[in-house]
């Protein structure tokens, strides 16, 4: 979630006057190198406790490349600068802890007990665990060219290249209704307009668009409207006093400023604080609403009521209106958000070409957030149940990328019938996976295990495959089963 806000706020900085706006291009690329960095730390623990389970506990070799990867994380984050000083690595440094995490590592791989599940949780623990201290690098050379040109005032070199199209995720159902509630809300206030010839009908209208719209992105905006719709009135008193008594005899604007600052500075701070927002934003809403509408040279008790009143009307409207049309309720966003997170596995399931991995990160990632407001606070053991089965679905999308990625490499093992496997049991919705779907998985870790060469591919689709065999199938045996047989 911090991750998604921290996205939408940074989508202003090229538009700062400071040296921030010199740092637009890396913090973008910073921000899909964090995303996609989520999914490679999810699965270094999944292994790491697939691997605990596997061999009744952690062995030292594993535990010595825990401890260096932990010291080279601090030794990292020790380096970062705070001031316009020498933000370069020491390379003596780097290049040291380089070549020890990688000799502790690799080492990982000759370990274990011998079985050939053993064997593929440590080829694919090996490989993330390398996967993560490239990213991590790369995320800490990102965060020095910020300071570069945050400090320097200069355009840092683009190390990365950004995601060109962040598709965030989209509830195209949910638009749909929203528009079409904010569609039959403003089509009531026009045709009521019409039809009494109300010279003050296009405010209802307007105030039926605007709040029909400002709140379309919560899952039930009723409660929000209404509260609006209460502060409102209760702002009437304040927007007479200024309309009908103070604005009428100010003179210049020294005397507007005057006038107007106690309230809206005091507003203005309340706004700022969220546990006041929902009553300071309705009363400076109402207020400054009401002088935006009113020429004060000509307001009078008439013209003010008629506006009063249209302002009620069209909120009043926008929150009946949304309550037929457009409520629903936190569970079913969040099992709306869950069904989108199963299309997408169909549709990298049985596609030919494999989604880049960065683009679809960054969607879980938003989804992940979205998912996790939506279950109540107090539900503690329900929010951190969806988060695991968010994040495993988000290792799921990663396993899948890669076998698409390596299949072509492998023509003798059915990756192809596994993935369309894959495809059947994510439109299945709420089915349980079946035997056949872990023998075929065993049958083609075995087929790779076997095979002599020890290529990058060969390690990314055993990493594939033992992905989707823990994440799948939690409770597995932990002995291969290929061709019906315990290997």
């Amino acid at each position: 979630m911090d991750i998604t806000q921290l996205r939408l706020l940074a989508t202003h900085i090229p538009f700062d006057t400071s040296n921030l706006a010199w740092t637009t291009a890396a913090i973008r690329i910073m921000q899909d190198q964090v995303a996609a960095l989520i999914p490679t730390l999810s699965a270094v623990e999944d292994r790491l406790q697939a691997l605990y389970q596997a061999e009744g506990g952690w062995t030292p070799d594993v535990l010595e490349a825990q401890r260096h990867i932990n010291q080279w994380l601090e030794a990292n984050a020790s380096l970062l600068p705070s001031a316009a000083t020498d933000i370069s690595l020491p390379i003596a440094h780097g290049n040291d802890w380089r070549l020890l995490l990688r000799q502790s590592v690799q080492a990982l791989e000759t370990g274990g007990n011998g079985t050939p599940w053993s064997r593929a949780l440590r080829i694919s623990l090996v490989n993330y665990l390398e996967e993560l201290v490239a990213k991590w690098q790369a995320c800490i050379t990102l965060r020095q060219d910020i300071n570069t040109g945050l400090y320097a005032g200069v355009m840092p070199r683009h190390r990365l290249a950004a995601i060109g199209n962040r598709v965030l995720h989209r509830d195209l159902g949910m638009a749909f209704l929203s528009s079409l509630a904010a569609f039959i809300a403003i089509s009531l206030c026009c045709l009521f307009w019409i039809q009494i010839g109300w010279a003050d009908g296009a405010t209802a209208a307007m105030m039926a668009a605007v709040f029909c719209s400002f709140f379309a992105f919560m899952d039930d905006p009723v409660p929000a409207i209404n509260m609006f719709l209460k502060y409102t009135l209760w702002s009437t008193p304040i927007s007479a006093l200024y309309i009908l008594v103070l604005l009428p005899t100010v003179q210049d604007f020294g005397m507007l400023a005057l006038v107007c600052a106690p309230l809206f500075l005091i507003l203005g701070a309340y706004s700022a604080r969220p546990a006041k927002f929902m009553v300071a934003m309705p009363l400076l809403f109402g207020v400054a609403g009401t002088l935006s509408l009113h020429d004060t040279a000509h307001a009078d008790v008439t013209s003010f009521i008629n506006t009063t009143t249209a302002q009620l009307l069209g909120t009043f409207m926008a929150a009946r209106v949304t309550r037929l049309f457009r409520s629903v309720g936190a569970d079913w966003s969040a099992r709306r958000i869950r069904k989108a997170i199963r299309r997408d596995l169909v549709v990298m399931s049985s596609g030919s070409k494999a989604q880049p991995l960065q683009k679809f990160a960054v969607r879980m990632v938003d989804r992940i957030g979205l998912r996790g407001t939506r279950i109540a606070q107090g539900e503690v053991a329900r929010h951190n149940s969806t988060a695991r089965e968010t994040l495993r679905d988000l290792r799921l999308g990663t396993n899948i990328i890669a076998l698409q990625q390596v299949r072509r490499g492998f023509p003798t093992i059915g990756f192809s019938t596994l993935l369309a496997q894959l495809s059947t049991l994510f439109k299945a919705e709420e089915n349980q996976p079946a035997e056949a779907l872990l023998a075929a998985i065993d049958q083609a870790l075995d087929d790779i295990l076997s095979m002599p060469d020890k290529t990058t591919q060969w390690r990314e689709a055993i990493t594939a495959l033992v992905g989707l065999r823990h994440n799948l199938f939690p409770d597995a045996p932990q002995t291969l089963i290929a061709n019906g047989e315990t290997l």
